[in-house]
């Protein structure tokens, strides 16, 4: 889901708002996926509370891991602790 206001213009933005929801959805995956690998890296958005369509680094991120023969990527923050998936998964000890 974006909220995001398609009148709104970065030369003025605070101009009165008038915000619209756009709603994306995809076929379910597999019940019980596959396991996967992921790749670490550091990376933040610019607004941590705030979810943007500007997602040109998360999805560079995710590019480079696959393009890398990883599945997805966990972000973590410069000193290690995992910030954020792009997707869910699961961890199982072992």
């Amino acid at each position: 889901m974006t909220i995001f206001d398609p009148r709104l213009e970065l030369g003025h933005p605070a101009a009165e708002a008038e915000p619209h929801i756009r709603v994306t959805v995809r076929p379910v995956g597999a019940v019980v996926p596959p396991p996967r690998t992921l790749r670490s890296a550091v990376y933040a958005r610019d607004r941590q509370r705030i979810k943007h369509l500007g997602l040109f680094g998360a999805v560079h991120q995710r590019r480079t891991a696959q393009r890398n023969g990883f599945d997805n990527v966990v972000f973590t923050s410069a000193d290690g602790i995992v910030s954020r998936f792009i997707s869910r998964i699961a961890v199982a000890a072992g």
